[in-house]
């Protein structure tokens, strides 16, 4: 899964710099996650598990764990703090914006209000401030029912559901998403460089008559491929089925399902298939080692 950083102007993002680590917000410490929406200065900043801001802003974070009470503390975005005098009292902003609480954290843009006046430094009456700041949530739940319309609407795609281990394990049987990437990681660089077989040789042609694709344009990565094909081998979903969950043409499906197994052969072939006869041994029941002490494997027919 790809990494990107939160912190607004920084571009990195874990499939181009390596050596760069990236951190998970704070979610569980209220007060702490205050202090990193207020350096990361972003007011639509997503509060999940999936936000993350990479080491660049930290002193010295490349390869280790955070402190418990460490907040980025560079190459941050600068907060305005000067204001020209010659504008009128109302006019004028709060230099540092105050910690939002625990129910303000969901709201990307609210005034502050002066306590002495009852006012925003904007001259909006309080009853005004409260009418705006229900406007927004309402504004707010709009979008995110759209959100979830047009997410309704994108093909079928692990990272759709990479969040989410439970879905993860229901359509691949791995039981993470940590899991899964193990496997894939297993695989080697190779995945970016597949032969793809042609209609032919899928049909059952003879060796000497296969054609490879070497270098074909792919319309799903190499991990979005690996997704599909444990879907088919989990779930048993026909061809057609995939083409349409995927956004891509059956034979398309077909061709990766055949390269890709062909592949995998290859891959796991190097792993023992079958333990070693002591270790059958040790774990077998004592009934067996009573009647059929050579027993190696069992296998069901019905």
């Amino acid at each position: 899964m790809v990494h990107f950083c939160a912190v607004p102007g920084c571009s990195n993002r874990s499939d181009r710099d390596s050596q760069v680590s990236y951190h998970r917000l704070p979610l569980r410490n209220k007060p702490l996650l205050k202090q990193w929406i207020h350096k990361i200065g972003r007011t639509n900043l997503p509060l999940n598990e999936s936000t993350r801001v990479c080491s660049d802003h930290f002193v010295n974070s490349r390869g280790r764990m955070l402190r418990l009470d460490e907040v980025p503390s560079l190459k941050l975005p600068v907060l305005p703090t000067q204001v020209a005098p010659s504008q009128p009292r109302r006019q004028i902003l709060r230099s540092t914006p105050r910690e939002p609480s625990d129910k303000e954290l969901s709201l990307s843009d609210v005034s502050y209000c002066d306590a002495a006046t009852n006012t925003d430094l904007t001259g909006t009456s309080l009853e005004s401030l409260e009418g705006q700041v229900c406007q927004l949530k309402e504004r707010v739940a709009q979008l995110e029912h759209e959100c979830e319309g047009l997410k309704a609407k994108q093909p079928f795609r692990l990272r759709n559901i990479s969040a989410d281990d439970i879905k993860v394990r229901f359509y691949t049987g791995f039981s993470s998403m940590a899991a899964l990437m193990v496997c894939f990681n297993f695989l080697g660089p190779s995945v970016n460089t597949l032969n793809y077989w042609s209609s032919t040789s899928a049909s059952g042609a003879p060796e000497h008559q296969i054609k490879s694709t070497k270098g074909r344009p792919r319309l799903l990565s190499p991990l979005e491929e690996f997704f599909l094909v444990l879907v088919r081998l989990r779930l048993g979903l026909f061809e057609q089925d995939l083409a349409y969950r995927f956004g891509i043409s059956q034979s398309t499906v077909s061709r990766i399902f055949y390269t890709w197994i062909n592949f995998l052969f290859l891959q796991f072939k190097q792993i023992p298939l079958w333990p070693p006869k002591a270790l059958i041994i040790s774990h077998m029941p004592k009934v067996f080692k009573e009647k059929y002490p050579s027993t190696r494997v069992i296998i069901d027919a019905a």
